[in-house]
């Protein structure tokens, strides 16, 4: 098994799915007859686990959830998921990958600019010559290459999966509300 990100995903800030959290708190506001904004937790893990499941569903990649990173500050990066899948299929998708949107997403995704230096190649003729050896910000930019071949819009995507998720209550079951004795 490898270890891959899962491409473009949004972020629990400011992101469609920090709306779903949103509304779970007005909707509990409105149910207590407060407009006092209550003290809750939200278990991010368990709601990047819920995307990683309907990901995996929805593009019928087989993943398994692994992780999920959250920078201290959102300035330069975003929430990350991680999640595991087996180099049977990275190599079906490497295959199923046109070889020009591969190197086109290589060069857009890991070319240094202003206020970004790219530890990895820009030219996908640099990176290790076997999947195997990939890491996974290789296997993030694969995917991302694969869905652009596929015509996939991973935005489209992640919307559909916040609706299925709004929809069975995933967010609602992921926050706990405080108890204020006041």
């Amino acid at each position: 098994m490898k270890l891959a990100i899962l491409p473009q995903f949004p972020g629990f800030y400011e992101s469609i799915f920090s709306s779903g959290i949103d509304q779970e708190v007005e909707s509990y506001q409105e149910n207590e007859g407060t407009k006092d904004y209550p003290d809750y937790t939200v278990d991010f893990e368990a709601l990047a686990s819920q995307i990683c499941q309907q990901f995996a569903h929805e593009t019928k990649i087989p993943l398994k959830f692994e992780s999920l990173s959250q920078p201290r500050e959102c300035n330069f990066q975003t929430d990350k998921i991680f999640a595991e899948i087996s180099l049977k299929n990275l190599y079906k998708i490497k295959k199923e990958t046109d070889l020009k949107i591969l190197q086109e997403t290589v060069k857009k995704n890991h070319s240094s600019r202003d206020g970004f230096i790219s530890f990895y190649p820009s030219n996908l003729a640099e990176w290790p010559k076997a999947l195997k050896d990939w890491d996974h910000n290789h296997l993030c930019t694969l995917l991302e290459a694969y869905f652009k071949t596929k015509e996939t819009n991973l935005d489209d995507l992640y919307f559909a999966i916040y609706e299925t998720m709004s929809g069975n209550g995933e967010f609602y079951r992921a926050i706990t509300f405080e108890n204020r004795d006041e």
